[in-house]
């Protein structure tokens, strides 16, 4: 899957959502964002030196497709719908070789996702030993893991395309 087609497919998960369902999954992507912001605020250190030390090498020569999954865009489409269309532009920089991510302003930073926004493994790779974190990235993942089943079950078509 290209990444622009990830976006606009979790865009039509949540569009295809009743507003009930859609509060619902909006509630769970709210306790992930809050679980974001303790990863933030407890792991801090970390990300100081990852600033400071690497300079954000993990957003270089990469390929955002085999990073960034439909998971992440719902996540961050329910919270920020008002990002679709600068998300949808910068995925159009999309090439098939690796590079910098393109979801960097500029090509080189800071990212345009707000800081408890990110996706997944944006806000759990470190480039040290993650160790003291390990029950916030737990309370991350299981959050994510959450949309899928929530989505997954709601709206299977859309999510598996059978």
């Amino acid at each position: 899957m290209s990444t622009i087609y990830k976006i606009r497919k979790a865009h039509a998960i949540i569009e295809s959502l009743p507003r009930q369902e859609l509060g619902a999954l909006t509630k769970i992507c709210r306790v992930l964002q809050s679980a974001q912001d303790d990863l933030i605020r407890i792991g801090n250190r970390f990300f100081h030196y990852c600033y400071q030390h690497c300079g954000g090498r993990c957003c270089n020569n990469i390929h955002v497709d085999d990073l960034l999954t439909l998971l992440d865009f719902i996540y961050i489409l329910t919270l920020n719908p008002a990002l679709l269309d600068k998300i949808t532009a910068c995925a159009r920089e999309e090439t098939l070789y690796t590079g910098n991510c393109f979801f960097l302003e500029g090509g080189s930073g800071p990212c345009i996702f707000p800081p408890n926004q990110k996706p997944e493994r944006c806000i759990i790779t470190f480039c040290q030993d993650t160790g003291p974190l390990k029950n916030e990235i737990r309370m991350i993942r299981g959050q994510f893991s959450r949309i899928f089943r929530f989505t997954a079950l709601r709206r299977p078509i859309k999510v598996f395309g059978f």
